[in-house]
């Protein structure tokens, strides 16, 4: 029985109380029957608007010529195609991103680069000899007196995936996965483009300072590990030279996901006559660019637009008979070998009064 018929049929006198809440529940099921004949309404309008569409495809087809049908049909059927393609490569490739976007992996990306991406990095990774490449210019904390040796590659592997460069990445907005999402890009590559870019751009605009070694430490030449780059500007505002800033952008890229055969940490003489240690990256145009480890790109910006590496006009660029050594986390490849305490004339190629500071203390020994 209602509560109408309770008050009218059994004489009950409800309280004031009873009214009220009475009331309040009429006036929400009011409002949700309201809500329902709303979102009816809007369904119709959509479902009639959806029917005036089909209704003109329908009209289009029928005043069309036989040419023109065909020609809307043959359109619609690339498309379907082209939907039908894309929702199988999703199917496979879904797994793999889920996994890589999940744990934020930087090894994978590759297999995701188109398969003429592929071929072509895969023709460079073995096209230079390859080298064991150390670097003696540091010593035991507190202990100045007691120098060691220490693998490239151990300066390149020490920041990959730490916290502090998942950090940086993240602020950028630059894991390659990500980006891929955010531009709707099938081409994996030139995700990685931009997640270099981006990556570039934030370290510009939010770490770099350009500073000697002898004015920070007091000392030739002296090559830091990532964290130590990223602390020693963040706690105390102390910059670093080529080395400290390339090694910060090879770090940064490869934790962002960018494939390891694209990215390498070079060293050699530049085309200023001055020793110099960069980046070189293999773009999605599928050649190599010079991202120089001393620009200090403020905003966005396109790594297609950096130079070539036989581009005349990049004073910093390094020509590739001027390259001493390059790497990456697990491999090195040079042309020469070079010992320390090398002498200027040991190395007639370049017909150089002295050597420049970056090999002081560079050690490479080629590989049998």
């Amino acid at each position: 029985m209602s509560f109408l018929e309770n008050l009218i049929c059994k004489n009950v006198r409800p309280d004031r109380d009873q009214l009220a809440q009475q009331l309040i529940s009429t006036q929400l099921q009011l409002k949700a029957a309201q809500d329902t004949v709303f979102q009816a309404q809007q369904e119709t309008a959509a479902r009639q608007n959806l029917l005036g569409a089909c209704e003109n495809r329908v009209k289009l087809l029928l005043d069309s010529s036989d040419k023109d049908k065909k020609e809307l049909l043959t359109s619609l059927d690339s498309t379907n195609k082209a939907l039908a393609d894309a929702t199988s490569e999703n199917s496979a490739l879904k797994s793999v991103i889920q996994t890589l976007k999940d744990n934020k992996q930087t090894v994978g990306i590759l297999d995701l680069f188109p398969q003429e991406s592929r071929s072509k990095i895969a023709s460079y990774y073995t096209k230079y000899p390859f080298a064991d490449i150390t670097y003696a210019g540091r010593t035991v904390p507190n202990n100045p007196d007691k120098p060691f040796s220490c693998s490239l590659q151990a300066y390149l592997q020490a920041g990959i995936g730490t916290p502090e460069a998942k950090n940086v990445v993240k602020a950028a907005n630059a894991y390659v996965v990500d980006v891929a999402k955010e531009k709707n890009l099938a081409n994996y590559h030139r995700a990685s483009d931009i997640s270099l870019a981006r990556v570039k751009s934030y370290v510009g605009r939010m770490y770099y300072k350009y500073q000697y070694d002898q004015d920070t430490v007091k000392v030739g030449e002296f090559w830091r590990f990532f964290v130590e780059v990223l602390k020693a500007r963040e706690k105390y505002g102390i910059g670093d030279d080529c080395d400290g800033w390339a090694v910060v952008i090879y770090v940064l890229a490869r934790t962002a996901g960018v494939p390891k055969e694209c990215i390498r940490f070079v060293g050699g003489i530049a085309r200023n006559s001055e020793g110099h240690a960069t980046n070189n990256y293999f773009a999605s145009d599928l050649r190599w660019r010079h991202l120089n480890s001393t620009n200090a790109y403020s905003s966005e910006f396109d790594v297609l637009d950096c130079p070539l590496l036989d581009d005349s006009k990049d004073q910093l660029g390094i020509n590739k008979q001027d390259i001493w050594f390059s790497a990456d986390e697990e491999n090195a490849w040079s042309t020469a070998p070079i010992q320390l305490g090398s002498r200027p004339q040991e190395h007639p190629s370049h017909q150089r009064r002295k050597l420049p500071k970056i090999l002081h203390n560079i050690e490479i020994r080629m590989r049998c």
